[in-house]
């Protein structure tokens, strides 16, 4: 990569831009000047028949689901639409992902489309395993005080500190288990989310970074059109290839998550989380969950019972009780 040239970096969603753009405050050594984009839209969901109309998917996605946040819709538009400019001026494409996230694939994909007829280059950084030893401190002060990360503890994602996310504990616990582990072996670590990636491994995964040939470019934006034209309503990882694939796609495993005696809607979804990422190799939300188990609700096999009001500024099942019925 070359000085002087306008660079932009892309990553999914908010935490991941908040962590990117602390990398480069800690390691201004490292990392060249370059302005972070986190588009908002989870182009895993939904219809892509407007896929390119940051508008017209606010409002399908506000229509679609219950559980989208109206609040948010003119800074989900506003960061979708300046990331659309930044792919018409900039001089080189960063793309930042993880290969088993599908929202995370499918913004690549979406992008490198975009980019089809314009000669710049496009880098990708994949956000994987590493080793423990290769986190990096950061390099002394800034500003008069030294350099601080975005998440306290690095497996966290900052915002649900922010919201109480009920699964915030859950996941507490079970990744300073795996750290305690991991330490012990002196082994590696594996980040599934761009946004889960302590800020520490933003070098290591940086100086990984490779260049995409133009038959990578071309294959990726062939695949996001076959997407579009297939125009499912979710997408998947599937043996490590983005597919189309029905909503009820991972029905049976969060199904099997819940179990005949009440309990928490948050620990259900928790558990499908992980259990989604372990035999799957796929990462997906909590809220994609929550609305699969109102699909199974609706269809009878399961119940869901509201035990205490909704919280304001919390997940849509926060107080909500779960068991299977059939």
């Amino acid at each position: 990569m070359q000085d002087g040239k306008h660079s932009c970096w892309f990553c999914w969603g908010d935490s991941a831009h908040a962590l990117l753009r602390e990398a480069q405050i800690c390691y201004p050594s490292v990392f060249p000047k370059a302005e972070v984009f986190g588009p908002q839209d989870d182009l895993s969901e939904g219809t892509l028949q407007n896929w390119n109309d940051p508008a017209a998917r606010e409002q399908m996605l506000r229509v679609r689901y219950a559980d989208f946040d109206a609040d948010t819709s003119d800074a989900f538009v506003r960061e979708n639409e300046r990331a659309a400019t930044a792919l018409d001026t900039a001089d080189e494409i960063v793309l930042w992902t993880a290969q088993d996230c599908p929202a995370e694939r499918c913004m690549m994909l979406s992008l490198i489309n975009r980019l089809q007829g314009r000669d710049v280059p496009i880098w990708l950084v994949e956000v994987s395993e590493m080793p423990l030893t290769e986190l990096r401190e950061p390099e002394g002060t800034i500003g008069g005080a030294t350099a601080i990360a975005v998440m306290t503890d690095d497996k966290i994602p900052w915002y649900w500190r922010l919201f109480r996310h009920p699964l915030t504990w859950w996941y507490l616990r079970k990744r300073k288990k795996l750290a305690r582990q991991e330490t012990r072996a002196g082994g590696t670590v594996r980040y599934g989310l761009v946004g889960e990636m302590e800020y520490r491994a933003a070098p290591y995964l940086w100086e990984k970074r490779r260049r995409l040939t133009d038959e990578e470019r071309q294959c990726a934006a062939e695949q996001w059109a076959q997407l579009v034209r297939e125009d499912a309503l979710l997408r998947a990882v599937v043996n490590g290839e983005v597919r189309s694939v029905g909503e009820d796609f991972y029905d049976e495993i969060i199904f099997s998550c819940v179990s005949k005696t009440e309990k928490t809607a948050a620990v259900a979804i928790g558990s499908a989380m992980a259990k989604i990422e372990a035999e799957m190799c796929s990462r997906v939300g909590d809220l994609l969950i929550y609305r699969r188990l109102r699909a199974l609700a609706d269809a009878g096999r399961v119940a869901l019972v509201r035990t205490e009001p909704q919280e304001a500024g919390g997940a849509p099942y926060w107080g909500v009780s779960v068991k299977r019925i059939c």
